[in-house]
């Protein structure tokens, strides 16, 4: 693993390049400011989480590459172990990118999206990166995770609400969100992250919002640690992240 695990730079203030200067255009449409930065802090979360697992893996590398040995045989270096990931609703491939990235050399990718245009706009990103061979698309929706993954997972994340720059009208539901958490949770090794951002803001959203935090509370205190994030003083119903570590 010789990738450096991706440079973030500071969290947007939402006064780049969108026209009415209220949000951020982060390369794959226009997003709320306030969901730029959960966006961002996501991907801190999950870069923290990897840079524990590389530098455990160099460890454990370091280690057994040192072992004693007979002298019958010059002793083999040991492989590395690749780490996993997976972006739950690709999007426009950003944090599909990142994770491609993140994940470095010899890891893997699933990315999952039901809806073709995002599958499209992402393999497009990652092509031009060079980075799509360590990812595989997924045209299906999240919630069909276990159906297609069956190795653990070091790190996954999920953006809630719908496609940026494409139909508002296409939106995460509550059923197939709280399934998709749940094979995660179930996938991830001790240590390993899920980020979910949750946008309340559209039809439907905060519906959604609510039965993420319920489930949040009831369903996952004794396999992970979970953490809220928000942007405080923002118009409501606002944006927020939350964070799964397994234990």
């Amino acid at each position: 693993m010789n990738d450096a695990l991706p440079s973030l730079g500071p969290l947007r203030s939402g006064r780049g390049s969108s026209v009415d200067g209220k949000g951020s255009d982060l390369g794959c449409g226009y997003l709320p400011s306030s969901f730029a930065r959960m966006v961002d802090l996501a991907q801190l979360f999950v870069c923290a989480a990897l840079s524990r697992f590389r530098a455990a893996e160099a460890e454990r590398k370091l280690r057994d590459d040192r072992s004693p040995f007979d002298g019958s045989r010059a002793p083999e270096p040991s492989p590395a172990r690749g780490l996993v990931a997976a972006d739950l609703t690709a999007g426009n491939g950003r944090d599909t990118l990142f994770l491609a990235r993140a994940v470095g050399e010899g890891g893997r990718v699933w990315a999952f999206d039901l809806q073709g245009e995002a599958i499209r706009r992402t393999e497009a990103r990652l092509r031009e990166a060079g980075l799509l061979g360590r990812v595989t698309l997924v045209r299906a929706d999240h919630a069909e995770l276990a159906r297609h993954v069956r190795e653990p997972l070091h790190a996954a994340m999920m953006n809630l609400g719908y496609l940026p720059g494409g139909d508002p009208t296409l939106v995460t539901h509550p059923p197939s969100t709280l399934r998709a958490v749940e094979e995660t949770l179930r996938l991830l090794v001790p240590g390993g992250i899920l980020t979910v951002v949750a946008y309340p803001g559209h039809p439907g959203g905060e519906e959604e919002a609510e039965a993420l935090l319920a489930f949040a509370r009831r369903a996952t205190p004794h396999r992970a640690r979970v953490v809220r994030s928000e942007v405080l003083g923002t118009k409501d119903p606002a944006p927020f992240l939350l964070v799964w570590e397994a234990v």
